[in-house]
């Protein structure tokens, strides 16, 4: 066991007891606020309390040193601005009159990070080590990565990334966010100040907070971010809440930024007056499916947003047969306007439908002038074939909850005030949450996770109460989803692209970092596809099994041919 002395509590490697350390220059003689705990503090004889780096209105985050396991770890203390009181022993009390406010929080800190703490090695995400109360609150415990902000790095790194860069870097992090997604986590506050850059390259989701920390009319304390906020985080008077299409739109306007080098207009201002500005030496260099994705992600309506990290990872796939159906292009113009219908921002008053009505008006002016612009400059999209198509996105509301495959899922009124709990087994859980019906007279919660041979993972394969019983409005329906079969068989890849064929992977269960890629060369082959898999295709093996990707090495690096092609 190290001698916790020699520790750095700015960074918590072992400086040999500097006064000022000589690795991050922090001052020994530092103080954490009062109203935080203060440095070499003990929580439950185990964690080692260090310098406070970061705290919104959910609480704050300490570099801390796990004792048992001799480990540098993040320390993430509930306390919530204004319903929390440090006292002098470093527990903490609530404020009088917010014993609501205060204890709804904790109950939602606790279950927002049990979820995470069942995502242990996803790929994206610092692994929850452990969760539990103490001091009269809560506390997650997630290990330490060493690394800079993403906007840190860009800063030190000319400004932006070329999309050559920046492909590799964000898919991982989209098939991170669409697994929080498939167990009901949200983000809310996807930036370039959440998603750290770690010492060997790979990017890292952080912030994750509970809901009331990042939606306006919440009675807590908000941390939004202007330009990567979606318009239902605002508070403005619009039919939509929030779901997976919020963080479509703080992921793309992330992306946005790490290849334009600026962040979009926030959405506060876009409400009023769409315009978007693209510098016209990044336009004519990008490949135009991913200015038609960033485009659809970062529509302000929800509805008229791609819906899903899968549809965004999708859009953002140079395989022609995937943009057939985007008719929502940046231009090679540096500026992009929309005719102001307002010069004023929205004022919040009962007639708020008006704003949304307004704002899709907006929406889709911009989009007729973007789809000329487009024309004349480009000719036809990438999979046109000279049929006129439409965006349902675009043109029709979101698919309404009272239908789901044109069963109509409103549970029956039994009488007495009892509902018939529906039967969800074989349904895919990410469908289940976003049903309105369903959320408007049942919670769910996920409990466990086991492999199953009849069912795809993220499906529901046990829930209780079942299906057969009568539960008052509001019961809490438990439910264990699937981690797909523990032995598939391995799927055919050949003629996909790497990052393609390890997205399916995932899809079956595989773990990122069991996949590796091996360079080949067949000059009989096509550049930059697989060739080959090992284990060969078809075989049956565990899904915590290595898989090697053979991938032709002709022309590999230069994607500027194959993106080139999917694109004229």
């Amino acid at each position: 066991m190290l001698n916790t002395e020699r520790l750095c509590l700015g960074c918590m490697n072992d400086n040999g007891g500097e006064s000022v350390c000589s690795i991050c220059g922090y001052d020994s003689k530092a103080v954490n606020d009062v109203e935080f705990l203060q440095t070499k503090t003990w929580l439950c004889e185990r964690y080692l309390i260090g310098n406070a780096f970061e705290n919104n209105g959910e609480g704050v985050t300490y570099i801390g040193w796990d004792n048992l396991s001799d480990t540098i770890v993040n320390i993430r203390e509930y306390f919530p601005k204004g319903s929390a009181r440090r006292n002098s022993d470093g527990s903490v009390s609530i404020v009088t009159g917010n014993e609501f406010t205060f204890n709804e929080g904790i109950m939602n800190f606790l279950e927002l990070n049990r979820k995470l703490s069942k995502l242990s090695g996803v790929p994206a995400l610092l692994d929850t080590v452990d969760v539990f109360e103490a001091n009269g609150t809560a506390y997650a415990i997630t290990k330490h990565i060493q690394g800079i902000t993403l906007r840190e790095f860009l800063i030190r790194n000319g400004g932006n990334l070329k999309w050559e860069q920046a492909r590799p870097l964000f898919l991982p992090l989209i098939t991170t966010v669409a697994a929080m997604h498939e167990v009901g986590i949200i983000h809310r506050g996807i930036s370039p100040e959440t998603i750290i850059v770690g010492r060997d390259g790979k990017l890292r989701l952080t912030g994750i907070c509970i809901r009331p920390a990042r939606m306006s009319k919440s009675n807590m304390t908000i941390q939004l971010f202007p330009g990567y906020s979606a318009v239902e985080q605002y508070g403005y008077d619009i039919e939509c809440r929030d779901g997976k299409y919020t963080d479509v739109y703080g992921m793309a306007a992330t992306l946005f930024r790490v290849l334009m080098g600026k962040a979009p207009t926030d959405v506060a201002e876009r409400i009023s007056n769409d315009s978007m500005e693209i510098p016209s030496r990044y336009a004519e260099t990008l490949p135009k499916f991913v200015l038609s994705s960033l485009a659809n992600a970062l529509q302000i309506m929800p509805e008229n947003r791609t819906q899903d990290m899968e549809a965004f990872r999708i859009s953002l796939t140079p395989v022609s047969g995937n943009t057939a159906t985007v008719t929502k292009d940046f231009s090679r113009t540096q500026v992009v306007t929309a005719v102001p219908s307002s010069e004023t921002k929205p004022k919040k008053d009962s007639s708020g439908k008006k704003y949304a009505i307004i704002a899709s008006a907006i929406t889709a002016t911009v989009i007729i002038v973007l789809a000329l612009v487009a024309y004349f400059l480009f000719g036809k999209p990438a999979g046109d074939t000279g049929t006129p198509s439409s965006n349902p996105s675009s043109s029709t509301p979101p698919v309404s909850s009272e239908t789901q495959g044109g069963e109509i899922i409103t549970p029956p009124e039994i009488g007495d005030n009892l509902y018939q709990v529906p039967d969800l087994i074989g349904k895919k859980y990410s469908d289940i949450v976003d049903k309105v019906d369903y959320k408007t007279f049942f919670t769910f919660e996920v409990i466990d996770k086991d492999f199953s041979d009849k069912y795809p993972r993220g499906y529901i394969i046990e829930q209780t109460p079942t299906s057969d019983q009568s539960v008052k409005k509001g019961t809490n329906i438990q439910i264990v989803l699937s981690l797909g079969p523990r032995t598939v068989a391995v799927p055919d890849l050949v003629g996909k692209t790497a990052d393609e064929a390890r997205f399916e992977l995932m899809k079956l269960g595989f773990d990122y970092n069991n996949i590796s890629v091996i360079e080949v060369y067949d000059a009989d082959k096509a550049p930059s596809t697989v060739i080959a898999v090992e284990p060969g295709i078809g075989t049956r093996v565990d899904t915590d099994a290595h898989i090697q990707l053979r991938v032709n090495s002709a022309a590999v690096g230069d994607s500027s041919s194959s993106q080139s092609s999917a694109t004229e």
